[in-house]
């Protein structure tokens, strides 16, 4: 969506290589308190509620790995 130039040319090998690299990291991170944010059906730009719940849920204290679920998910 904000078609810049340069990511255009990123293959999608490249790209899944590293989200991998990325979920293999965060997902055995341990080294101190970790929110885990799955932003899949997430949309900043058209709905200004998923942005208020993650400012909500980030404010909160975070305990070992937890992982946040959007509240319009839940329900």
């Amino acid at each position: 969506m904000r078609g810049r130039d340069y990511e255009r040319a990123l293959s999608r090998d490249y790209l899944d290589a590293l989200n991998d690299a990325f979920n293999h990291y965060f997902f055995n991170y341990s080294a101190g308190p970790l929110l885990i944010v799955n932003t899949d059906a997430m949309d900043f730009v058209n709905d200004e509620r998923h942005f208020a719940d993650l400012l909500r849920r980030v404010a909160e204290p975070v305990m070992n790995t937890e992982f946040y679920v959007p509240s319009w998910e839940t329900r």
